[in-house]
């Protein structure tokens, strides 16, 4: 069974930093959404990223996320959310 796992940024480049990491060992595909120019840090290994426009809402950017995946199930995680 193959997981994928979206992640909304917001300007969060800093957080995706340490949560990324963390995240894309733990599933099969990662896309990071990155709602805002500089929301998204230059090395995101393992991950595709794509860029918006313009902002749209969470909910907006979790329906194109889990679009763009191709896994059985998605996580929805959280650019802050990490292990401690």
């Amino acid at each position: 069974m193959r997981v994928s796992a979206v992640v909304v940024s917001h300007g969060h480049a800093r957080e995706l930093e340490r949560s990324l990491p963390a995240l894309a060992p733990q599933v099969d595909e990662l896309v990071v959404i990155s709602n805002v120019p500089g929301s998204v840090g230059e090395r995101t290994p393992g991950a595709r990223v794509l860029q918006n426009p313009h902002p749209v809402s969470f909910a907006a950017n979790v329906n194109r996320g889990v679009a763009e995946t191709s896994g059985e199930l998605v996580v929805i995680s959280n650019p802050d959310a990490y292990p401690e």
